[in-house]
């Protein structure tokens, strides 16, 4: 009659991490999140959730997923992630795009004129993203030989640079957090195009 209330009593005595979990910490950091997910699904503004568990990224407004991105490799360098949302600082790429800048009285009457817009071919395919509280996610794209070519050279940089940018943070006592993320190319370039600086983001613990 009481075998199951025993074996829960002699689970909580003998067994208390299997009983609440392995890493009680995490799971006050995944709440936490969860809540600032709540929040940012009460507001009209689009947001992004960065899934690392289940290699997803999903942009999102209202709660509903409007577009999301299968990620194919995760490399994670320095502290652990903040259990916070995040605000998107800056998008820093090689060549940024940008539109030419006509001014007036530079066109004559007789030329044809065309509207210079950015469309998401004139996207990077490779940037790094800059959130607060020194959050830095490099994007890189995962097909093509000169994507695999530059993402060796990104990898033996981020093998001698990065181990030192850790430490360095860490004497410090300073937040360092690094996350190289592979993703189809269109992808990478879809991302770029709607995740606009000022954007909230929320990046879930692997």
């Amino acid at each position: 009659m009481y075998i199951k209330e025993i074996v829960l009593i002699i689970t909580l005595l003998f067994f208390p991490h299997y009983a609440i979990g392995n890493d009680p910490s995490g799971i006050a950091k995944e709440n936490q999140l969860l809540k600032d997910e709540w929040s940012l699904a009460q507001k009209p503004n689009l947001y992004v959730i960065f899934h690392l568990k289940e290699k997803t990224i999903q942009i999102k407004a209202k709660g509903v997923t409007l577009r999301e991105f299968p990620i194919h490799d995760i490399y994670l360098w320095g502290k652990n992630l903040p259990g916070s949302s995040l605000l998107l600082v800056k998008k820093s790429a090689l060549v940024k795009p940008s539109r030419a800048i006509i001014r007036p009285g530079d066109m004559k009457e007789a030329e044809d004129v065309t509207l210079d817009v950015l469309e998401l071919e004139d996207m990077p395919a490779r940037y790094t993203l800059v959130l607060d509280n020194r959050i830095f996610i490099a994007i890189r794209p995962s097909e093509g030989v000169a994507s695999k070519f530059g993402n060796m050279l990104s990898s033996l940089k981020n093998f001698m640079v990065r181990p030192a940018i850790t430490f360095w943070y860490a004497v410090r006592g300073r937040q360092y957090t690094a996350l190289d993320l592979e993703l189809e190319k269109q992808d990478a370039k879809a991302l770029y195009w709607s995740f606009p600086e000022g954007t909230k983001s929320i990046v879930y613990p692997p």
